[in-house]
């Protein structure tokens, strides 16, 4: 199962409350509840949308275009006869399946991600092999700008760290545009604030910097990224060629299993572009 839960802001003039008086909604996912008929301000919702894997076998998707694809989605339309807003539904809940229109990977988008964003390939591999590991990388000093800027920008690049990996290995792959102080142990690559405070099993990196990831690499991990950087200095491969391979290699399995991916990589190698 793939999922995706997107957060927005509703400045609607009347609301029913579900979120607290500055619209916040709290670190563990619950909601102060709030006054219907009163204008509070802004309140924060959340769509959420899942996606059996079986179909992305047959069709991957990306974490841009499937977002973009929620953001289409007119949540009313799924609400339920009194709507999401009503003061007797706490939550609207789509119980039949629903038909989106995703846009194909481009493995090509994944090289001009980088470049843009100013990635190196050095940084993006330690990145993506940090995630077989059950090490949580958090970035810091991430660029600053509009919510719907950081946000497209942020989901560009945990794609092209995704994308560096077996596409199967997806599955369960959690990753965050922003993470609060309090969030939840199981995101793996995620966007913090350079104050929050390091965990035991957390690597927090600044932003375009690996050298801090890559010491932490052993094993199997430490030999994907190896053979990711092999692939491209040595053997003159480009980003694009092992992109298209490894979006191929869409078999369920967890992301933490290196050793998989290295066996899954080394195939591809034999293989050839």
């Amino acid at each position: 199962m793939l999922g995706l839960a997107v957060r927005s802001w509703r400045h609607d003039a009347d609301v029913g409350g579900h979120a607290d008086a500055d619209g916040h909604a709290d670190a563990d996912g619950s909601h102060a509840r709030g006054t219907q008929g009163v204008n509070r301000g802004p309140v924060v919702e959340t769509r959420f949308l899942c996606i059996p894997f079986a179909s992305l076998r047959a069709a991957p998707v990306t974490y841009p275009a499937l977002y973009e694809a929620v953001l289409r989605l007119d949540s009313a339309e799924y609400a339920g006869e009194d709507g999401a807003g009503s003061d007797d539904v706490e939550s609207s809940e789509v119980t039949e399946p629903i038909e989106i229109e995703v846009a194909t990977p481009r493995p090509e988008e994944v090289e001009v991600t980088l470049a843009e964003l100013g990635i190196g390939l050095r940084t993006a591999a330690a990145t993506a092999a940090a995630l077989l590991t059950r090490t949580v990388v958090t970035v810091r000093a991430a660029p600053a700008g509009e919510p719907w800027e950081q946000a497209a920008s942020r989901l560009r690049y945990l794609e092209a760290i995704a994308s560096l990996l077996p596409y199967g290995q997806r599955v369960r792959l959690v990753a965050s545009t922003w993470c609060a102080r309090s969030a939840s142990p199981r995101i793996h690559l995620g966007f913090a604030p350079a104050a929050r405070s390091e965990r035991p099993d957390e690597v927090v990196v600044a932003w375009r910097r690996h050298e801090r990831i890559l010491r932490n690499l052993r094993g199997d991990a430490r030999t994907y990224y190896h053979l990711l950087v092999g692939l491209v200095e040595e053997r003159s491969w480009t980003l694009t060629e092992i992109v298209t391979l490894l979006t191929d290699d869409r078999d369920p399995h967890p992301v933490t299993d290196a050793a998989h991916a290295v066996d899954r990589l080394s195939r591809l190698i034999r293989l050839g572009p």
